[in-house]
């Protein structure tokens, strides 16, 4: 049986794991767009900072502060 070659994640795959995220995607369908389906325990441990950053990146996108 062959297994499956390691992840390595791509600059493309990290930006679309963090709009993912930021759009509140689940994770376990992120899993399925990525690398071509990785599990959820890769995806933490490959693109930990890109889950964390997503909500309050894409938040700061669609919020607009009036000037001070």
């Amino acid at each position: 049986m062959r297994t499956k070659p390691p992840h390595k994640p791509t600059p493309e795959d990290r930006k679309q794991v963090e709009i993912l995220s930021g759009l509140g995607i689940p994770q376990d369908q992120i899993c399925r767009l990525i690398g071509g389906g990785i599990s959820e325990k890769t995806l933490r441990k490959w693109y930990a900072q890109e889950l964390a950053d997503g909500v309050p990146k894409a938040n700061s996108q669609t919020v607009s502060l009036p000037p001070m």
